[in-house]
């Protein structure tokens, strides 16, 4: 199987016919609640409900996926609450944020939270298109008025600052339940 950025291209030139079926992998988004923005749950909601997963599951995975609000994949429903999950819903997002009284004070375009604006880390590395997804939800975070400053480095950079929690938000993906079994 060829899982790459170019696999529709690869599909239409080559003539190649893609079987897709679920699998024990997944790839997240991780907030790291000790950062003072993130810490704030209107905060980590509003960020939910700002990205369009579905979107980003058709744009870049061209639809073979899934969107789930667990560390469970797909295969596992009966581990996985799906009703936990954030539909898009852009306008509630920058409600809540309003609600809140988290808003852009100056007028440059990113909301402010004690006074600072926020400006997020997010950490990723090139694997499986989590460069792609990183992207896109930096555009969808500067629709709400969240600042994301890029890191892209190499695996073993991200895997440092992964386990020196040096990020604000981590792109990765997981093999999860390798044994098949969510409880071994």
């Amino acid at each position: 199987i060829l899982i790459t950025g170019d696999l529709a291209s690869t599909v239409e030139n080559k003539g190649y016919n893609i079987i897709a079926s679920p699998g024990n992998g997944l790839q997240l988004m991780a907030m790291n609640n000790s950062n003072e923005a993130l810490s704030d749950l209107r905060v980590r909601q509003a960020i939910n409900y700002a990205v369009d997963k579905r979107a980003l599951i058709e744009a870049v995975w061209w639809g073979y996926g899934e969107e789930i609000g667990s560390h469970f994949p797909v295969v596992l429903k009966e581990y996985i609450d799906l009703s936990d999950t954030y539909g898009y819903d852009p306008e509630k997002a920058k409600q809540i944020l309003d609600e809140a009284g988290i808003v852009d004070t100056d007028g440059d375009g990113i909301r402010e939270l004690d006074g600072q604006n926020i400006n997020l880390r997010y950490i990723s590395y090139e694997n499986r298109l989590l460069n792609d997804f990183s992207d896109a939800h930096a555009q969808y975070l500067a629709e709400l008025g969240i600042g994301v400053v890029q890191e892209y480095g190499s695996s073993d950079d991200h895997w440092s600052k992964l386990a020196a929690l040096d990020y604000d938000f981590n792109n990765n993906n997981w093999i999860t339940v390798g044994t098949g079994d969510p409880l071994a």
